[in-house]
């Protein structure tokens, strides 16, 4: 079953990526002109990642971006994991994985897959979850392309691309934060600790001083499974909601697209 194949060499494949990414920077830069697709949360759905790859290959995109959140509440949720990390060995530069918010040993305790490690692995979970752990903090942050910045959760209140490195909230509000439409600044968020909402005000601000005019997204289940904010400027998906599933599609890190997996673009967002 494919189910095992994403699964029995779990532990060499972690043991591998971990390695790999050693001298992959929080900021990941991209060429100009990168064709570029999005992938929203996965959470163990084996079905997504599968139609995530069969959408790449339709859409002849250069590069194919993950924008966190690979495990807890799924029911592949190893099986995924090793999905996405295996691609990443395969095709290195050309799949970029980036952070969420559930890329962190304590939401895992909290949200299941500590769990899943524990019954499926027995006597080599601490080295498991070690070396998931190790993982976790290299995983990049922030892939930018041009004018476009791609991120789990959102803009920060505070610093930029240069103070990532040295400036763990920084790192925590852009994995954590969501928009919202009805203030222009940064309010408290809803989610606890230190995570807040931002508004078109905000975000354009940020924005702008990384050198960007919009932000693409992730994390919110409760919206739509795509939305465009404030005329394009950030673009949320969440493809798991669809039927068929959907993707993000930057062309020549100009014009976006929301595609199937058939690589047919339905919706031009700007």
């Amino acid at each position: 079953m494919l189910t095992e194949k994403y699964g029995d060499n779990f532990l060499s494949i972690l043991e591998q990526v971990n390695k790999l990414l050693e001298k992959e920077p929080l900021v990941v830069e991209l060429p100009k002109k990168s064709s570029v697709l999005f992938v929203s949360d996965i959470h163990g759905d084996l079905d997504f990642c599968y139609s995530a790859l069969e959408t790449f290959k339709n859409t002849l995109a250069s590069h194919i971006v993950f924008l966190g959140d690979y495990v807890d509440r799924g029911d592949y949720q190893i099986e995924s994991l090793s999905f996405v990390l295996s691609l990443k060995l395969s095709l290195k530069e050309k799949v970029i994985l980036l952070r969420g918010n559930h890329e962190s040993v304590e939401m895992n305790k909290v949200y299941g897959f500590s769990s899943v490690l524990r019954q499926r692995f027995r006597k080599d979970f601490k080295t498991v979850e070690y070396l998931c752990n190790e993982l976790y903090k290299k995983i990049p942050v922030v892939v930018k392309i041009d004018k476009w910045l791609g991120v789990h959760g959102g803009v920060p209140s505070c610093g930029d691309l240069k103070s990532l490195e040295n400036n763990p909230m920084i790192v925590e509000e852009i994995l954590w934060n969501d928009p919202l439409e009805n203030v222009s600044d940064f309010v408290t968020g809803w989610r606890g600790g230190d995570s807040k909402f931002f508004g078109e005000s905000a975000a354009r601000s940020w924005l702008q001083k990384q050198g960007c005019n919009h932000l693409v997204r992730a994390h919110e289940s409760r919206r739509p499974a795509f939305q465009s904010l404030w005329n394009g400027l950030v673009i949320h998906l969440y493809g798991k909601k669809s039927n068929p599933f959907i993707f993000g599609l930057l062309e020549s890190s100009e014009k976006f697209f929301i595609v199937e997996p058939s690589g047919k673009k339905i919706t031009s967002i700007v």
